[in-house]
Formats: structure tokens, sequence, C-alpha cells
């Protein structure tokens, strides 16, 4: 018998009756408590062949829980691998890691999908256990095989945008709860809060959890290095983005809102704080009349509104912090003829150093978003 640490467990190697060599985890991070662990796994498994009654190959349940701790949990998307884990531990309960195989795994996600799981679902359960199988093969890789996994096609994109008599319609929702809260409590409440919140993501096109992260700076809003999702890319180093009339005043608001330190202390890394949003935003989207509209929506329809008005789709993914322009390239089809404005241009008379400038500064970029009708600083500022 031989004990050996992998990151915080110790795993215990030995070669039962039957000659084949075992290795499994005791699920101990305590030496002395590992030790007494392998003891009794050693004994279970050293019965004669014939009379062995127990499989004490490893369970999959177990070697995901060893990958999450050695693997995920240290890493930004931890709490979420977290859940993803413990559903597939439940999914897997008692199955043997060398019982894995792709068309046992094609079985499960065909399952799955008739269910109604999403296909991005189903390949983010697929790439976990890859994961973890990839790490137990090129620990052992007489022991453990990585069997090919399946994967599915996805279909992300959403095609709806917010119109903007539908923007007017979940914003006087808003502020017809705002002013019964008010006359009720004599103060502003979860309404204001959800309104300013409204404004400031469809301005800036700000992901969820980005619009808890920001500073103002110089009528920007401003994304630190290490806040933005897309980690290890070129956006990962943060991004500013310059604020619409209202967006300045919902930014401000947000700052200071006590709703925001109730949702930072909710840990903003689950799914409470989205949870609690984003039923609020679904009773108003139902009462406006378009209840498919979701908070995510917001980013799509300020992009869409972007390139809509011409902003080149370049500007458009550094002002959403896309890790790539072929993420943006999605709403191409919504920039006017460009063939058109190729024409327009050239029969223009010739710009002036000073106009060309500013146009390649991008200082009128913030104009693109200038909603037809702001409510005034005072309105919602509070």
């Amino acid at each position: 018998m031989k004990l050996t640490k992998h990151g915080k467990v110790y795993w215990v190697d030995f070669v039962p009756p039957d000659g084949k060599r075992r290795r499994l985890s005791t699920r101990k991070t305590v030496e002395a408590e590992a030790y007494e662990a392998a003891g009794r796994i050693v004994q279970s498994a050293m019965v004669a062949p014939s009379t062995a009654a127990i499989d004490n190959r490893l369970d999959l349940s177990a070697a995901l829980d060893t990958c999450w701790m050695l693997h995920w949990q240290r890493q930004r998307q931890g709490t979420i691998m977290r859940r993803v884990v413990t559903g597939l531990m439940r999914e897997f309960a008692g199955v043997k890691v060398q019982d894995v195989s792709t068309k046992s795994l094609r079985a499960k996600c065909e399952l799955w999908l008739s269910k109604g799981t999403a296909p991005a679902t189903v390949n983010r359960r697929m790439s976990a256990i890859g994961t973890c199988l990839t790490r137990l093969h090129e620990d052992d890789p007489q022991l453990y095989t990585r069997p090919k996994m399946p994967h599915y096609a996805e279909n992300n994109i959403k095609e709806r945008y917010v119109t903007l008599m539908e923007e007017q319609a979940i914003f006087a929702e808003l502020d017809k709860r705002d002013a019964a809260h008010r006359a009720m409590y004599g103060e502003p409440g979860k309404w204001c809060f959800m309104r300013n919140l409204t404004t400031f993501l469809l301005d800036t096109g700000f992901r969820f959890s980005e619009a808890f992260k920001f500073t103002i700076v110089d009528g920007h809003a401003d994304l630190a290095h290490g806040t933005t999702k897309a980690a290890g890319t070129r956006t990962a180093d943060g991004r500013r983005v310059p604020l619409t009339s209202r967006a300045m005043v919902a930014a401000e608001y947000l700052l200071t809102a006590p709703e925001r330190a109730m949702l930072e202390g909710l840990d903003l890394s689950s799914k409470k704080p989205w949870d609690w949003c984003s039923h609020l935003f679904g009773v108003v989207t139902l009462a406006a009349g378009c209840p498919d509209v979701t908070m995510h929506i917001l980013r799509h329809t300020c992009a869409s509104r972007l390139v809509q008005r011409g902003v080149p789709i370049y500007t458009v993914s550094k002002w959403l912090g896309h890790s790539s322009v072929k993420v943006t390239e999605r709403y191409a089809k919504l920039a006017p003829d460009s063939l058109a404005m190729a024409l327009s241009a050239l029969e223009q008379p010739e710009v002036s150093p000073q106009e060309a400038a500013e146009v390649s500064s991008g200082s009128t970029t913030s104009q693109f978003l200038a909603p037809s009708s702001q409510p005034s600083r005072t309105q919602h500022a509070h």
C-alpha cells in the first residue's frame, strides 16, 4: 500500500488479489485520517476475487468532487462549477470511471435533451466530465482513459431587442411603481433602483455583474482590470464606456443605492442577485406587455442600436467588451447599407483635419445612444 498526496487529498495505491492495480481517493486531507481510510479501503479489497462483493473502483462522482476541489475551486467560476458538479454527482451516482464511454455519455445527453435541457447546458456538463477524465488519464494513463466527449450545436443568439415603444412602456411601469412606493414609504426603494439599473444597462450594454463593479471616471463608466467576463483575453484589462446623460444619472444613483449593498451581500458570484433583479424586471415587463424581454436583452439592445446608427463593428466590440470582434459580427446584419454609406462618403465635400480627428477619436460615440427624450437629472437621481 502506498499513500500519495494529489493537491489536498490523499490517494491510496495498492494491488488487490486479482492483480489489477488500483488507486483510490481516501477523500481525506489530513494524513493520519487518510491512513485510516486507506486501511479500510485496502482491507475491503483484500478478499478472494470469488467472494468480493464490493466494486472498489473509483466512482465518477468522487472523481468530479475531487476535481472541483483541485481544479475549479480557486477559479473565478468556482461557484458556478460547484453547482454543475453537484448536479453531475447526482446524475452519475454509482457509475465507475472505467465504465464511462462515449456511448454511455451520449445516451445520457440524449436523455437530457429529450427533457428540454439546452444544448449549451449539456455541453457544459460534458466539458466538466471531460476535464475530470483528462486529469485522471494524465495521472495514470494505464488505469484511466478519456473517451471522446459528445458535443451538440448551440444556438445562443437572441434576436430579441427592445423597441423604443417597449422601452417607454417599461419605464412607465417602473415610474408608476416607484411613485406608489414613495407615496407609501416616503423614500425611493427597489423600483427606483430597478429604474436606474435598467437605464444603465440599456445605455452602456454592461453585463449584469459589471453593473456592480464600475466606477465613474471623467464621464465614463470604468471597469478595472480583472472585473470583466472575458478573463485571459484582451478585455480582461477592463474597459471604459462613455455615459449618456441619463446613464450618468443612473450610474451616480447605483453607486450609492442601498439595494446595491444588499445585493453585494448576497454574493455576486451566485445567481441570487440576478434572481432578485430578474424577478422584479419580469414583473415590470409582463405588465408592460413584453414578458419575453429579459435583463440580458438590454445588452443586445444597446449593441443593436449602436450598429443600426452606423457605429463600426470594431467600435461596438470594444464598447461591449467582447473577447473577439467575431462575437460582435452577429449584429452586422443590422448595420445600414455599407455600400450606400460609402457612396455618400465619397460625394461629401472634403473633411477638414479637425473633423477627421474628432471622428477618429470617437468623441461623438456616446451620441449614438442618446434617447429621443431623456428624463431630467433630478427625476431619478434622488
